[in-house]
């Protein structure tokens, strides 16, 4: 890490809300994706946190889509993380992504319990 770069000390659980748990995640790098359920309201919730920055916002994104339903994306310029993005897929396949910079990435369907 460059001297002028901090730790960031958001998470998943800070960006996302309580009660939700990391599921699955995706390292791209300078992020990672963060997929996480809350068991008791049955959402998923997508982010894409920065490890460290400079205080300069880079485009960053996450998207998340329930089987038979429309993606759900926030994507633009950001200093610290993208979302959070919610689906509520009880029993329903998904898929989830994310990027940072020039790095995009998606899953293909699961987690479709």
């Amino acid at each position: 890490m460059m001297p002028h770069q901090q730790p960031l000390k958001t998470g998943p659980s800070a960006v996302c809300g309580s009660g939700y748990s990391v599921i699955d995640s995706k390292d791209l790098g300078p992020a990672v994706i963060y997929l996480t359920y809350n068991s008791s309201n049955g959402y998923n919730c997508v982010t894409t946190i920065l490890d460290s920055y400079d205080g300069g916002a880079m485009w960053m994104g996450s998207s998340i889509q329930k089987s038979g339903g429309s993606e759900i994306s926030d994507n633009g310029g950001y200093t610290r993380y993208a979302g959070p993005v919610y689906v509520s897929a009880p029993n329903t396949c998904i898929k989830w992504g994310g990027g940072v910079q020039d790095v995009v990435w998606k899953s293909g369907w699961g987690h479709c319990g």
